[in-house]
This record gives structure tokens, C-alpha cells and sequence, in this order.
């Protein structure tokens, strides 16, 4: 306390550089918080991105020994794979656990769009960190979407 000051200017400078620290003390707290947001968004997106990947790889090729990995139906004539044309004999041997995946297929349903629903895996056994994705499909004619979960 100077003797051109008086007591009350002294304590409102005290109070103005409390309210200044405490306003960068909660914007820092802030920044902290969106940043642990943003490196959980990322974590969530990347396993969203690899489910994405695997039901594209499901229904875009055709791959007999892992057919988690590519159901299409193969045209045989053209020696081509028919894109979202999908196989029901590989789909229906798509397993719980693929061999040497690092997920599992928690559920595989496919509702036709006459409003029939066909489950193929259906595990009840809850899970951490799945992703549900959809394609839409079409087997002999009928089209309809692909649900899958697909857990990490």
C-alpha cells in the first residue's frame, strides 16, 4: 500500500489478477479436457474405420477360406467378382472368431427390404468396443442390408 494509493484500489488490482489467473487456470482445465476428447475420438474412429473395412473386404471379394474376409458371388463366365452380390454358402460360413483376425464377428443379420430378417450370428455374449456397420446388399435378387457388429 503506496501513499498516493488507497486500501481499496490495492485490493481491487489484488482481485482483478486473482480473476485473470483463475480465468487461464479454467481455460487451461478446458484445453485439457478437449484434447483427452480428441485422443478418445481418435482411438473410437479407427476401430469405426477397420469394421468399415472388413464388411467392404466382406462384400467386394470373394475369398473361399476366410469368407470374413470376401463373401461376393463369383460370375464364373467373366472370371470376375460381382460386387455386393453376395454368396449365401460362403456368408453362412462366416465364423464367431475368424482364424487369425484380431475381432470377431459378435453379429451378422441381413434385412431384406420385403421386411424379412435373417440372423446368422446372433452371440449374446456382451462385448467391449464394437462397432456396428451396414451394408447395403443383394442375394439372388433380393436386396437388403447387411448388419454386422464387429468387436475388438
Amino acid at each position: 500500500m503506496s501513499p498516493d494509493r488507497g486500501m481499496i484500489q490495492s485490493f481491487d488490482l489484488l482481485f482483478c489478477v486473482l480473476v485473470a489467473l483463475m480465468t487461464m487456470h479454467f481455460f487451461l482445465l478446458f484445453l485439457q479436457f478437449q484434447l483427452h476428447g480428441i485422443e478418445e475420438n481418435q482411438a473410437n474412429w479407427k476401430q469405426t474405420r477397420i469394421a468399415h473395412a472388413v464388411l467392404d473386404s466382406l462384400v467386394k471379394n470373394h475369398n473361399p477360406d476366410q469368407p470374413v474376409l470376401g463373401s461376393a458371388r463369383l460370375d464364373t463366365e467373366r472370371h470376375r467378382v460381382i460386387s455386393n452380390e453376395i454368396d449365401p454358402v460362403l456368408l453362412n460360413r462366416i465364423a464367431f472368431r475368424p482364424n487369425g483376425m484380431s475381432f470377431t464377428v459378435r453379429q451378422l443379420a441381413i434385412r431384406f427390404f420385403d421386411g424379412q430378417t435373417q440372423f446368422l450370428i446372433a452371440e449374446q455374449t456382451p462385448q467391449k468396443d464394437c462397432r456396428p456397420v451396414e451394408r447395403v446388399i443383394t442375394i439372388h435378387g433380393k436386396k437388403g442390408i447387411l448388419f454386422a457388429e464387429i468387436c475388438f
